[in-house]
């Protein structure tokens, strides 16, 4: 491989690696939640289905720039006021030496170093997480489309302040909320 890493938009041949990876590469994270593994797989299959069907979602492949279907890792972003990276993945062997997560956060307009938001939550996003300072996890987004999680914040709003201790809502979440779905 040359020291050179090309990106390019997802194109359907990519779809067996988008899935695959983002499915096995999530599996045994803590954060992909207490349910049965024989409902895994449907289960994170509708939820990736439903991410990419956002009109604001974008999927950017990493590649050998000779060869574009020599596939090295993907990037599912969302442009919002702060950007949301769904999810980031790198095969092994090209981690670290070539820079490949960083090539694909530039090819999506992302600095590393500036409020960003993450929504899949494995050990590599956590250790990534400690150095690029611009990281927060926040898998509601993943959850709620766009403008679902906008009226969701107004409707917190509406709520009574005792209803919101009792479910461990806060003020500032819910502003939090309303200043990402502004933009």
């Amino acid at each position: 491989m040359s020291d050179a890493i090309a990106t390019r938009p997802y194109v359907e041949s990519d779809r067996p690696f988008v899935f695959d990876q983002w499915l096995e590469s999530f599996r045994l994270s803590h954060a992909a939640g207490p349910f049965p593994m024989r409902m895994y797989r449907p289960v994170y299959t509708t939820a990736i289905n439903e991410i990419l069907a956002r009109p604001k979602v974008e999927v950017l492949v990493a590649c050998s720039p000779d060869d574009e279907d020599e596939l090295y890792g993907f990037i599912c972003h969302e442009k919002r006021r702060a950007p949301v990276v769904h999810y980031l993945y790198v095969k092994h062997i090209f981690r670290r030496e070539f820079r490949v997560a960083t090539t694909l956060m530039g090819a999506a307009g992302i600095d590393p170093k500036k409020t960003f938001l993450y929504t899949f939550k494995t050990p590599m996003a956590s250790k990534i997480a400690e150095h690029w300072t611009g990281a927060t996890f926040d898998p509601l987004i993943a959850r709620f489309p766009y403008e679902r999680k906008a009226r969701a914040a107004e409707a917190l709003d509406e709520t009574s302040e005792g209803h919101l201790l009792r479910t461990g809502g806060s003020a500032r979440r819910r502003a939090r909320a309303r200043d990402l779905d502004a933009g």
